[in-house]
C-alpha cells in the first residue's frame, strides 16, 4: 500500500528521487508527494467500491446494503482518515 511507503519513507524519498524533472521544477517535489497521497487514496477507494462495498447473494434488501456498508465505513475509518491526513499535509 502506498500510504505504508509514505510512512516508512518520511518524505517519501522514492517519489522524489524518481522524479528526474525535479532540477527544472521547484515544486516537482511537492507535486511528487501529492500525487503519490491522492494514488494511495483513490486506491483505497476504489478498494472500497469493488470489493468491501458488495454485499453477496442474489436478492438483496437495502437494509442488507446499509447495514453493510455502515460496517464497513467502520472498520476501515481509521485507514480512510489516515489518508485524508497524508493527502491534507501533502
Amino acid at each position: 500500500m502506498v500510504l505504508r511507503e509514505l510512512d516508512s519513507q518520511g518524505p517519501n524519498e522514492q517519489v522524489i528521487h524518481n522524479n528526474a524533472f525535479n532540477h527544472l521544477n521547484s515544486f516537482a517535489t511537492r507535486f511528487a508527494l501529492i500525487d503519490a497521497a491522492v494514488a494511495a487514496k483513490q486506491d483505497f477507494a476504489t478498494r472500497e467500491v469493488k470489493t468491501l462495498f458488495r454485499v453477496p447473494g442474489d436478492k438483496i434488501t437495502m437494509a442488507q446494503i446499509a447495514t453493510h456498508t455502515d460496517k464497513v465505513f467502520a472498520d476501515l475509518e481509521k485507514q480512510h482518515d489516515a489518508l485524508v491526513a497524508v493527502v491534507r499535509a501533502a
